[in-house]
């Protein structure tokens, strides 16, 4: 059986939360709860900016200096940068 991901995006979400938190009627609890979504968010692409940061550090670091000298090294030392790599390439917010 296929699954279909019904998860909203943001882009989606943002306008009827902006709604929310401008309507003077709207209950003061959800404007709360808006809110601290929009924080997790922020916080959430703030981790996303800086390990792209650090992934492109490394790539930079990589591309000017190249691998190790000695060739039978380069297999190992590429396993190790990807391993690396792997907590930018893998979300991790789950528990956000």
């Amino acid at each position: 059986m296929k699954t279909i991901d019904i998860t909203p995006t943001w882009s989606a979400l943002i306008q009827p939360m902006l709604a929310v938190l401008q309507n003077p009627k709207a209950d003061r609890q959800a404007k709360k709860e808006i809110e601290s979504e929009i924080r997790r968010m922020a916080q959430i692409v703030d981790d996303h900016n800086a390990k792209n940061s650090q992934a492109r550090e490394l790539l930079t670091t990589i591309a000017e200096n190249g691998f190790m000298n000695d060739e039978n090294d380069a297999e190992a030392e590429l396993a190790e940068i990807v391993w690396q790599c792997r907590e930018f390439l893998t979300p991790n917010h789950e528990n956000q």
